[in-house]
């Protein structure tokens, strides 16, 4: 497995009773090969990744309406709620909502005025038709008294009572009184139609008045939201970042910037929310049975020297797929393809700190096994021989012996010596090749 991909370290927690580099010599020659004391520490395994701070929320801003910027956060710019990110020019909104405003005072005022002459129209319509109605009535009352009478006349001329002249006097009366009859009924049913055709004609116009009363509320609606959603406000605290665009003019990717004509619904930019940030790391497939959910992890940062975070892996992808389709595995990937597979993590930081953004890489070194008590020397300090690790102990002397060792778990820096050494023992370190056995130095 290449170590430029993941190497598993062996990392001295804490050398117990420290670890004295020093010359040795047989006259203490400053030349002489340097060496280690060997002391029992506590050791930790560790898989080293790199990862990438992202926000598992992140709040689009887009444009509210086709129009022109006029403000707009700059990329990498901190924002509270409830801070300006976004402001459009509003001024023809603003001319357009004073205009329809004076057209529905005006539509106000005709309005008011076809209600009150539909009002006397109805009331002088009410009168004629009440008056109409009286008129028939008397009418209808001499004519049922005159039929009457000419019936009592056509008794009284079969009886030879009255002369046939009365008779058809009496007749023409009640012709006539039927004739007048129906007339004022005619005239009440024109009096009625003429009424309601004068009503219809006053609704007809309030209901014109009513529909561009209507039209004029709905531009008033619109321009009123426009206004207000011209300014929009950083619904999260977080960083800005603008979104950036293919533009075909310039034939590169762009973003969007004050004075920049927008569409409707345009991606303008985002907020990533700074309290959901977490970090996204990868695990070869290899070392997949080594972690765990929960398993603690040390990070590091490359934008901060000396800035070290403690989390935990909260998630581990259930497909393996390629290094460089990973989070962050391309980093790590000099050139080529790598052909190695791995598996996506995520890691919840155990406690915030306000100079993690998103974007920034990260050291990761998730714990796989700690040892304690344990002999460990410098990685430098073996040499092999015929096949078998050997290294050279160095006495009070000064005198060099090579020695063979069983090794354990070892890094590029560190190794354990699980036989062949005693705590206390001096080893020579770079140079040791050069030394022969049995002799100073």
């Amino acid at each position: 497995m290449s170590a430029a991909l993941s190497r598993i370290l062996v990392v001295a927690a804490a050398l117990l009773g420290g670890a004295t580099a020093c010359g040795i010599g047989a006259s203490g020659s400053s030349d002489a090969p340097p060496a280690v004391a060997i002391a029992r520490s506590n050791l930790e395994v560790l898989l080293e990744e790199v990862g990438v701070v992202e926000a598992t929320r992140v709040v689009p801003i887009t444009a509210p309406f086709r129009g022109m910027l006029i403000h707009l956060a700059e990329t990498g710019q901190m924002v509270e709620v409830g801070q300006d990110v976004l402001v459009m020019e509003n001024e023809a909104h603003i001319t357009t909502l004073e205009d329809r405003l004076n057209d529905l005072k005006s539509i106000r005022s005709e309005l008011e005025a076809s209600i009150e002459s539909l009002t006397i129209a109805l009331r002088s319509g009410t009168l004629d038709v009440d008056f109409a109605e009286s008129q028939l009535a008397y009418e209808r009352a001499r004519l049922e008294d005159t039929n009457n009478r000419m019936a009592e006349t056509a008794v009284l001329l079969e009886q030879n009572v009255v002369p046939a002249d009365d008779f058809r006097e009496a007749e023409f009366r009640v012709s006539s009184t039927r004739l007048s009859t129906v007339t004022r009924d005619l005239d009440l049913r024109t009096e009625a139609i003429n009424s309601e055709t004068g009503r219809t004609s006053n609704l007809t116009t309030i209901d014109r008045h009513a529909v561009r009363g209507a039209q004029a509320r709905r531009q008033i609606d619109l321009a009123q939201q426009r206004i207000a959603a011209s300014r929009i406000q950083a619904p999260v605290t977080g960083m800005f970042l603008r979104t950036k665009r293919w533009d075909w003019g310039s034939q590169r990717m762009v973003e969007a910037k004050p004075g920049d004509s927008v569409r409707e619904g345009q991606p303008i930019g985002e907020i990533p929310d700074l309290s959901t940030l977490i970090l996204r790391s990868q695990i070869p497939e290899g070392d997949l049975h080594r972690v765990a959910v929960g398993q603690p992890v040390r990070i590091t940062f490359d934008a901060y020297d000396g800035l070290r975070l403690n989390g935990r892996v909260t998630n581990i992808g259930k497909v393996a797929i390629a290094r460089e389709a990973s989070a962050a595995g391309v980093l790590v990937q000099a050139e080529g393809y790598s052909g190695q597979k791995v598996f996506e993590i995520t890691i919840a930081f155990d406690a915030p700190d306000p100079r993690v953004k998103p974007g920034i890489t990260a050291q990761v070194s998730i714990v796989l096994e700690r040892h304690t008590d344990v002999l460990a020397v410098p990685i430098d300090a073996v040499r092999w021989a015929d096949g078998h690790p050997v290294v050279t102990v160095v006495d009070a002397q000064g005198v060099a012996t090579s020695r063979a060792v069983e090794l354990g778990v070892r890094n590029g820096g560190r190794v354990v010596v699980r036989d062949g050494l005693r705590e206390g023992e001096m080893v020579a370190r770079d140079g040791a090749a050069a030394v022969r056995p049995g002799r100073s130095g």
